[in-house]
């Protein structure tokens, strides 16, 4: 399954990076490798979008909530754009149980989501969307 992911540098402290294909167990490395240096590049807040993100699996759920665990630990975040309904079950299924459900299995920060890359970028930041410079990984 093929995975493409895109950085995009909105400001010094946001990047809003593009995740397209298919997010699984396979390829879940490359999200990873792409996420993790950004707090050390200065970056504050992360927003995912993955409005061509085809398929995600609890394993791709599992970084996007390690790296969102990280970012919050100094202020900062990691917010979802445009997710496809299963993907934004799958993080809804993260923020706990519902009134008659059964309880979380760790507590894990909740996962914002956005219905677009503007509104998380202003979301995070509170400014208006700034240009961009890109990068690609694939």
């Amino acid at each position: 399954m093929k995975l493409s992911v895109r950085v995009v540098t909105t400001r010094e402290d946001v990047a809003v990076v593009s995740v397209e294909g298919e997010l699984d167990l396979d390829n879940v490395a490359l999200l990873d490798a792409v996420l993790l240096p950004l707090p050390g590049q200065g970056v504050r807040h992360v927003v995912v979008a993955a409005d061509r993100l085809r398929f995600c699996d609890v394993c791709g759920l599992r970084v996007l909530a390690s790296v969102h665990a990280i970012m919050a630990a100094t202020g900062g975040s990691l917010v979802v754009a445009e997710p496809a309904p299963a993907l934004r079950r799958l993080i809804a299924l993260m923020r706990g149980p519902e009134p008659d459900g059964p309880a979380p299995v760790a507590p894990v920060p909740v996962i914002r989501v956005y219905a677009t890359v503007d509104q998380a970028v202003r979301g995070v930041t509170g400014l208006p969307r700034p240009s961009l410079t890109v990068s690609e990984s694939s």
